[in-house]
């Protein structure tokens, strides 16, 4: 395999991780503003 793909790969990998991390972050963020019940 190229190198570049091996490359965009984990690239791909990180931008993935990120996103779930962050709509975790929200999701957590969201839940803990609301008044719990």
């Amino acid at each position: 395999m190229s190198s570049w793909v091996l490359t965009l790969f984990v690239a791909l990998n990180i931008l993935m991780f990120l996103i779930a991390a962050a709509t975790y972050v929200c999701r957590a963020a969201h839940e803990t503003s609301r008044p719990a019940e």
